[in-house]
């Protein structure tokens, strides 16, 4: 049987640790992506929520 999974992210706080620790910037819908792909190995991602103001520049695209 194959597992429901939900994702809510807090996109501004992977945002900023990916920003501050490792020097790494990339656009909302890329990491996004990325995320979405490595929770589909655990089941069908059935709902993926990302927040965050999306008005500020940094989380425009």
């Amino acid at each position: 049987m194959v597992k429901n999974v939900a994702l809510f992210i807090d996109y501004e706080n992977v945002y900023w640790s990916l920003k501050n620790n490792y020097g790494l910037v990339s656009q909302p819908g890329y990491l996004i992506d990325l995320i979405k792909r490595e929770a589909q190995k655990e089941g069908q991602v059935v709902l993926a929520l990302a927040y965050a103001d999306f008005d500020q520049p940094e989380f425009k695209g």
